[in-house]
């Protein structure tokens, strides 16, 4: 689990956008510009809050949060979804820029993109050097159009889906405890970071 949001975490890093430009080209041709932009990025050392203002512009935080409590959602009132969502960006903004913050050695191979109306699906090869031993992980990434941009709502890495993740998670919590309590434990582990 711990592996898999590393590279949930690299993988979203990997997509900063970085003008509204890079949305006109097709989803890989965006992808391969924000990876471009990441690297210049971290080899500068930016600031939190400029990686935080990028993170914002690429991930649709409110689709997330819908399809991530998908039955969920339905019953909460405006003001509960917006808690939620606040809470869930908080903890995913985090997470990205720690794994932005990390030293990572990889390359990237871009393999296919498949494109349905405003829907698009890119599929990526992670490679990367772990304990001295070579690895390598598949990472799809699936965007949609917004206006002129691209956004990511789902990452998918060796068929383990964040959205699916995060789902089962939070049913489990909201069976047990309520959604009071996941969206405290959010906020706290958000708070941690």
């Amino acid at each position: 689990m711990k592996k898999t949001l590393v590279l949930l975490s690299l993988s979203i890093s990997l997509m900063l956008v970085s003008t509204g430009a890079q949305a006109q080209a097709s989803p890989m041709a965006f992808l391969k510009k924000t990876q471009a932009r990441l690297n210049r990025l971290a080899k500068g050392k930016a600031a939190d809050t400029k990686l935080k203002k990028e993170v914002n512009k690429l991930l649709d935080f409110t689709l997330m949060s819908k399809r991530t409590l998908r039955k969920h959602w339905s019953t909460l009132d405006a003001a509960k979804r917006a808690e939620f969502t606040k809470a869930f960006q908080s903890l995913l903004e985090k997470k990205y820029i720690k794994g932005l913050r990390k030293k990572a050695d990889y390359t990237v191979v871009y393999k296919k993109q498949s494109r349905s109306g405003s829907m698009a699906k890119v599929t990526t090869e992670v490679n990367y050097v772990r304990k001295g031993r070579q690895r390598s992980n598949e990472i799809v990434y699936r965007l949609r159009r917004v206006g002129t941009r691209w956004v990511i709502f789902d990452v998918i890495t060796d068929d383990v889906s964040m959205e699916r993740n995060y789902r089962r998670s939070f049913n489990r919590i909201i069976k047990k405890k309520g959604f009071d309590v996941l969206v405290q434990k959010l906020k706290k582990k958000a708070a941690r970071m």
